[in-house]
């Protein structure tokens, strides 16, 4: 059995330390590592690691996690995340992950303190324009992401109706999601709208991208797919879309839109637009 000792217990903890010491057990984060649990906190002494369970958080510098399952390895300076499944075999306190100002919840979460890299399992995550959802996850030591198995989407819906299906993906924080193959799925379905890549803007300011389409059906054209493009964020006063409309039916439509604005001198707009009924 692993010898795993409470931390709650003030005379056990001392013993914990002396025991550490004696073993000289080093880590280069146990004295910035704060920690708790609701339930539990143990550490097991014989390969130095600590365990919360239930309501667990670790804060790290600008790192925080929190998961009802949380292991965190002091000597290989690694913590890994998970939730826990209750009597009714639903998974509860799945990891929330924050770093900065960027978060996401997943299944499940191993990172490394010292690298600065990690491996994620099904995360979600909010960018400026829509969420972004993967299977797997890797990030980087210098806060890019690559992923594989992804999904962009503006819809909010945990199961998105629809979304461009990502063969693979690299973020790149506070500017752009630079993707590989990706074509859209409607409910599931996937349609014939394919991109070889595709830049959606991960950022607050205005930046170029893809937009992606609504999608829904009228009774005299079908269904539709309206308003997917490409936005050019020209420069601080101009901007352009290019927008198209396709019906199932064979209607079909293009738009182009351009704003332009100086502050306190002039602003407008340019639209056309042309349709097949």
């Amino acid at each position: 059995m692993p010898n795993l000792v409470p931390l709650e217990d003030e005379e056990v903890s001392k013993q914990m330390a002396r025991e550490l010491k004696k073993r000289k057990i080093k880590s280069a984060v146990d004295d910035k590592v704060t920690y708790k649990a609701d339930d539990s906190t143990y550490i097991n002494l014989e390969d130095n690691k600590l365990y919360l369970i239930k309501k667990g958080e670790v804060h790290y510098e600008d790192i925080t996690l929190t998961a009802d399952y949380i292991v965190v390895d002091l000597d290989k300076k690694e913590i890994s995340a998970k939730g826990l499944t209750d009597s009714t075999g639903k998974i509860t306190g799945k990891p929330h992950f924050v770093e900065g100002k960027e978060a996401f919840d997943a299944d499940a979460i191993r990172y490394n303190f010292k690298t600065k890299k990690g491996i994620i399992t099904n995360t979600r995550t909010k960018v400026s324009e829509g969420y972004l959802i993967s299977e797997r996850t890797k990030q980087q030591a210098d806060n890019s992401v690559c992923l594989t198995g992804g999904k962009f989407t503006t819809c909010s819906l945990k199961h998105p109706h629809y979304y461009f299906k990502l063969t693979k993906a690299k973020v790149i924080p506070n500017y752009k999601i630079v993707t590989g193959p990706a074509y859209l799925v409607i409910e599931d379905i996937p349609t014939p709208i394919f991109l070889p890549f595709a830049f959606f803007p991960n950022q607050k300011k205005h930046a170029s991208g893809v937009i992606i389409p609504d999608y829904g059906q009228e009774n005299n054209r079908g269904f539709f797919l309206r308003k997917g493009g490409y936005y050019f964020a020209i420069n601080d006063y101009v901007d352009l879309k290019l927008l198209g409309d396709v019906y199932s039916f064979g209607s079909w439509g293009a738009h182009i839109i351009s704003r332009y604005r100086r502050r306190y001198r002039y602003s407008g707009n340019i639209n056309l637009d042309y349709a097949k009924i």
